[in-house]
Formats: structure tokens, sequence, C-alpha cells
């Protein structure tokens, strides 16, 4: 990789979104109003949320742009599945959490990751990495390990879904949520993901 290289810069989008990314989680972890309008549960998951993403998503964010930097291919790939998890997970923050004092921050993470991901896609080196993961990568495993998890994700929602609708009653999760519907449902159809 060189300097000129389309997409570089979104590299070095990765260290201002891994501050406000730690703000967003130390906020999260440390002032008590951030969940305050969501349940006991939807707070802890948050919490739990948080934490793990100051201690591993910043660290590997960091440190996946640095070696990309660098040119290695791999921490590319690395890197850019950490802001594909950043998207996916920071839609859940700005679409589903209780409006709180940390609002801009998440629409500032969730806008960084995707001006970050679509960049790096756009100038992927598809030849190299072809060439770095040859005929010996298990992509007919890997293929089918991804399926199957995306048809459990869509499986269990459209069955807590099918069955409340059946029923004429709002699904469980829906409840115990505290909110007006399930946002992560529509989040996970399309990505075959469910968040912690």
């Amino acid at each position: 990789m060189n300097n000129a290289e389309p997409g570089r810069w979104a590299l070095w989008l990765s260290f201002p979104l891994a501050v406000i990314l730690a703000i967003a989680c130390l906020g999260g972890l440390f002032l008590p109003s951030t969940y305050a309008g969501d349940t006991r549960m939807q707070a802890a998951l948050g919490i739990g949320n948080d934490a793990g993403n100051l201690v591993v998503i910043v660290p590997v964010l960091v440190i996946g742009a640095i070696l990309a930097l660098r040119g290695s291919v791999a921490a590319r790939l690395v890197w850019m599945g950490t802001l594909a998890y950043l998207f996916y997970d920071f839609l859940n923050y700005a679409l589903a959490i209780h409006f709180n004092s940390m609002f801009l921050v998440y629409c500032g993470v969730l806008g960084l990751s995707f001006y970050a991901l679509a960049a790096s896609g756009l100038a992927l080196p598809i030849p190299e990495t072809a060439r770095r993961y040859g005929p010996r990568t298990p992509v007919k495993i890997t293929a089918i390990v991804l399926l199957l998890m995306g048809m459990v994700t869509v499986f269990h929602w459209l069955w807590e879904i099918i069955l409340a609708l059946l029923a004429g009653r709002v699904p469980q999760a829906v409840h115990d949520s505290g909110r007006l519907t399930e946002a992560v449902a529509a989040l996970d159809w399309p990505s075959g993901r469910r968040p912690l």
C-alpha cells in the first residue's frame, strides 16, 4: 500500500473514531443517566456492551488500522470487520436505546464507521487479498458456518414474532425492552446477527 492509495484516508479515520467510541463507552459505564430510560435488562446489556467495546473493539480498531497502514492485508480485513461490527452495533445505539446525552456521540461512531467502511470497501486490494488467501482458504466451510448462523438468527426472530402475531399479542422481547417495537429484529434480519 502506498500513501496515494484510494481509501487510505479511511484508515486514518480510525483514530478519531476510537476516541469517540471510547467516549461513548465511558459515558455508558460511568454516567448513570445514559441508560436511565431503559429497562434494567437493557441497561445491563448496554453497560456490558460498552465494557466489551472499550476493552476489545477500541484496541482492535487502533491496532488494525496501524498494521493496515503498514501494509498488512490481514489487518485491513480485521479492521474492516471491526468497522462493520461498529456500524451494526451503533445502528442499535442510535435507533433503539432511549435518547440520552450520548446520542450525538452514537451518531458520530455510526457515521465515521460507515464512511470508513464504505471507502475501504471501494479500495480493498482484491487481487492481493486473493493472492494471499488462495485455494487453501476454507471458503466453503466459512460460507456454510455464516449461512447457518444467519438462518438460526432469522429463525429465532421469525419464531418469536410469528407466534406472537398468531396469538394476537406483542412479542415478549418488545415487552422486555420497554420499547414500542423490536428494532433489533429489523437490524438482524438483513445481517443475520443478534447483539449481546
